[in-house]
């Protein structure tokens, strides 16, 4: 299995080190804006909204909370639910695939409580938060997006597992390979 990897990448050994910084760097990047988007007053996150133009006609920065009226109310509803729904299963998808590339030996049921204890976490204290609202279904949608994004990492990470150990694999010409 050894000669495989000389082969193809010139090295005898891989650097776990670069893998754990790479994701300790991505896990930095995903908590700042998962605070962010998690504990951003409402009215910021409608200017980035109507910034984007997602509630109509594009708005300069930071003046989306005042033209918010001038909007369909029912847009603005369908757009701020298909947020709260495909945000929620999106906010913890990074750590999903973050994890099993820091720890190899992750499983599933480790994202799952993981995910579980942060987004109850999460829940909890915007309880305590003035302006936010706390909820069960979040814990849920959280939870579950995570795993969705964990199963397709752990397909993809066992596709490219079997691909490699087919046999003649690692010593066909790179071009063979490539193509």
């Amino acid at each position: 299995m050894l000669s495989w990897r000389v082969r193809l990448t010139g090295r005898r050994h891989h650097r776990p080190e670069a893998r754990h910084a790479a994701a300790a760097a991505l896990l930095l990047i995903w908590i700042v804006t998962g605070i962010w988007l998690t504990f951003a007053f409402d009215y910021q996150i409608t200017n980035v909204w109507g910034s984007l133009g997602l509630y109509g006609r594009q708005l300069h920065p930071f003046v989306g909370l005042y033209h918010l009226s001038s909007y369909d109310p029912a847009r603005v509803e369908r757009v701020n639910r298909a947020i709260d729904v495909y945000g929620n299963r999106l906010l913890f998808a990074p750590l999903a695939v973050i994890l099993p590339l820091a720890w190899s030996r992750t499983r599933w049921w480790h994202v799952f409580v993981l995910v579980g204890v942060l987004s109850s976490g999460v829940e909890i204290v915007q309880h305590f938060v003035g302006g936010r609202v706390s909820q069960l279904s979040d814990v849920i949608a959280n939870t579950t997006g995570a795993m969705a994004w964990f199963a397709a990492f752990a397909a993809g990470r066992w596709t490219v597992r079997r691909v490699r150990r087919r046999p003649g694999w690692a010593s066909a010409p790179r071009s063979a390979q490539a193509s």
